[in-house]
């Protein structure tokens, strides 16, 4: 018989003397850091980048913007160009590709960090639009030359057109456009480093009113049940007293394993700075034993 668990007398299930949900948390805690989480990060990592830049070939081949270059460039009764194989593939494979890295590193990094939505060093946005740059400008360089420079040249009829100057950004697309993606990257990556900033900033005014701030306990009033919204995320409402004997109302928005959702009557512990008892930036929620740092973080969004 293995300690812990004991058959039912019924034959019909396993009755446990140890808690599922925290056998759960332990190996959670277990994952956290570890190398499978890690290679797990990377792996969905590598998806997105790759996802990244068969969207970018994508949207620059003969399916998409090639074809509008084409069309601006060479009349419609000129022989076209069509699409090559890589062309009309990498448009699905651009979209599929990226859903399924987004899955792996959702939960990579979740195993990893043991917070949901945190993700190590870089955001998937950030990773997809620098495949998709790449992707991107590699495909623009394929564009083949028009068949006439300056007309759009009708072989049918003989109705020749000169360029417009529009005509002539297109021409000299190939220049300029791969630089747009580029530019949202810097851009996306610079709001990833300022995001992270401020969480570092808030990890340490959190830090600071575990040592320094006022623990109390609150009482749940308001939070959605499972038939009536998300276990995982969803907006809940705590009551709680402060120093002053002010009653107090906070509502934030939490992330909860389904097994850890609190109930309306649930007791909760209240973190708060006793100078600002009414800034709603400095009130932590966690369970009833919640202690440390990473106890306040556990539910916070």
């Amino acid at each position: 018989m293995v300690q812990g668990r004991h058959e039912s007398p019924l034959g019909v299930g396993i009755m446990s003397t140890i808690d599922p949900a925290q056998v759960r948390r332990a190996k959670e805690a277990a994952r956290q850091g570890s190398v499978g989480a890690a290679i797990g990060v990377v792996l969905g990592n590598v998806l997105m980048l790759a996802g990244g830049a068969f969207s970018g070939i994508g949207a620059a081949g003969d399916t998409f913007l090639g074809n509008f270059r084409d069309r601006a460039l060479d009349h419609f009764f000129s022989d076209s160009f069509e699409p090559s194989g890589w062309e009309l593939a990498a448009l699905p494979i651009g979209i599929v590709l990226p859903i399924i890295a987004m899955f792996v590193l959702t939960a990579a990094a979740k195993a990893y960090t043991g917070t949901l939505m945190s993700f190590p060093v870089v955001g998937p946005l950030t990773v997809w639009l620098a495949g998709f740059s790449v992707g991107f400008a590699y495909w623009v360089r394929q564009w083949p030359e028009p068949h006439t420079v300056g007309v759009r040249t009708d072989t049918a009829f003989g109705d020749d057109e000169p360029w417009s100057s529009s005509d002539w950004g297109w021409y000299h697309a190939d220049g300029w456009l791969p630089w747009i993606p580029v530019a949202a990257t810097l851009i996306s990556l610079a709001v990833g480093i300022a995001a992270r900033r401020r969480k570092v900033a808030k990890r340490r005014e959190l830090d600071r009113l575990v040592r320094e701030g006022w623990r109390t306990q609150g009482d749940v009033t308001a939070i959605p049940s499972l038939t009536e919204g998300s276990a995982l995320l969803t907006q809940w409402t705590v009551h709680f007293v402060d120093l002053n004997g002010t009653d107090r109302w906070v509502t934030s928005t939490g992330k909860f394993p389904r097994d850890d959702l609190p109930r309306v009557g649930d007791f909760v512990s209240v973190l708060y700075d006793q100078a600002a008892p009414g800034d709603k930036r400095r009130i932590y929620l966690g369970a009833l034993e919640a202690h440390t740092a990473e106890d306040f973080l556990k539910w916070r969004l």
